[in-house]
């Protein structure tokens, strides 16, 4: 499974400003602020994503990730799994099989969408850490 990480610079001066607040705000914060950042990501997926199998893009989300290590927050955008859904589908299109040709819809996706998801992050994280700082 590919994993895509983005380094800020800009957030240097954003980190002293979550040091001031408790940790476990902190780490929300980073939570929601991915989540909104990840919406261009999830949209650009939806217009790419093949039909032809069954409509998976009803099942694309953005959620929080289970599987959180100190100090790294994640957010997942990718498509619901278990009974009913059709998530199992999306690994063979996207890197495909002997019979079916790799569609890379997502990974192209995250392509296109990489600069627009760090702007949005910065911003995200700026409005949502001054307002807690600012008792709103």
């Amino acid at each position: 499974m590919d994993y895509f990480e983005f380094d800020l610079k800009e957030l240097i001066d954003l980190e002293k400003k979550l040091k001031e607040l408790p940790l476990n705000v902190s780490a929300d914060i980073h939570v929601e602020a991915l989540k909104k950042a990840a919406i261009p990501l999830r949209d650009e997926m939806y217009s790419n994503t093949p039909v032809n199998e069954g409509d998976l893009r009803e099942d694309l989300t953005i959620r929080k990730s289970k599987f959180q290590e100190a100090n790294a927050h994640s957010a997942i955008v990718g498509f619901k799994g278990g009974t009913g859904h059709r998530a199992y589908i999306a690994k063979f299109l996207e890197f495909g099989t002997k019979k079916i040709r790799e569609r890379r819809f997502m990974r192209s996706s995250y392509e296109r969408t990489k600069g627009e998801v760090e702007r949005k992050y910065v911003e995200e994280i700026q409005k949502i850490v001054d307002k807690k700082l600012n008792g709103s």
